[in-house]
């Protein structure tokens, strides 16, 4: 998961990438909110299943992906 995905999830709008502050190459992610009242969001993720179970909402990201829309990668 080297790419960006923007997505929309229960009406807020979110981008995931490649953490910018971690080495090239590695695994690591981060989630930010392109929504203006959450500007200061920013979640960091060791990998790819550690995002996975990021909760949104109380309900973790992997159970709730079908939910998505307006997904761009």
């Amino acid at each position: 998961m080297r790419c960006e995905i923007e997505f929309t999830l229960n009406g807020r709008n979110w981008l995931v990438e490649p953490d910018q502050d971690a080495p090239d190459l590695s695994s690591n992610l981060q989630l930010v909110c392109n929504d203006e009242d959450m500007s200061e969001f920013l979640v960091k993720f060791k990998d790819p299943d550690d995002f996975l179970n990021y909760k949104i909402d109380d309900k973790k990201i992997k159970d709730v992906w079908h939910s998505m829309t307006n997904t761009y990668w």
